[in-house]
């Protein structure tokens, strides 16, 4: 399924505000809100980045831009998981020692990677095996962590 700009902001749309609290005497309200004072804002939606759009600013980069080249699959019979799951391995480990040049380098190479990956049909297990290990390694917090959203 394709989706095209439309739907994503059909989707990213706000929600609708909640009815008023009609107080109908006696006591008893229309709802079970809080009073206003109490009541919280909803946070803004917010816009996903469209995938390669993202770009993760490494220190340092510029002089070693040459001597990674990313190679993209060409056949099924390439097995990328060992590829994923050692970027994946690594940004966990940058992220427990919080090594952050480490974790912006594991970024950028990591989404060079997904970039130039073509999805075969038989090859989306290694896709699969990539979103299972980042979301069990990486914490859930407020804010998702960049991992996470680099593979969402």
């Amino acid at each position: 399924m394709t989706y095209n700009d439309a739907d994503i902001e059909e989707d990213m749309a706000p929600l609708a505000e909640p009815a008023q609290d009609l107080n109908i005497g006696f006591g008893f309200s229309s709802s079970f809100a809080t009073s206003k004072k109490e009541k919280k804002k909803r946070p803004q939606v917010l816009k996903r980045i469209r995938f390669h759009d993202m770009v993760y600013k490494v220190p340092y980069m510029s002089n070693f831009k040459n001597i990674c080249k990313i190679r993209p699959n060409k056949s099924l019979a390439e097995d990328y998981t060992p590829i994923f799951l050692g970027h994946a391995q690594l940004y966990v480990l940058a992220e427990k020692w919080d090594v952050k040049p480490l974790k912006a380098l594991v970024l950028s190479k990591l989404h060079a990677i997904l970039y130039e990956y073509k999805p075969y049909e038989a090859r989306y297990r290694d896709i699969i095996k990539l979103i299972r290990y980042t979301y069990k390694h990486t914490p859930c917090r407020k804010r998702m962590d960049p991992l996470r959203e680099l593979v969402t």
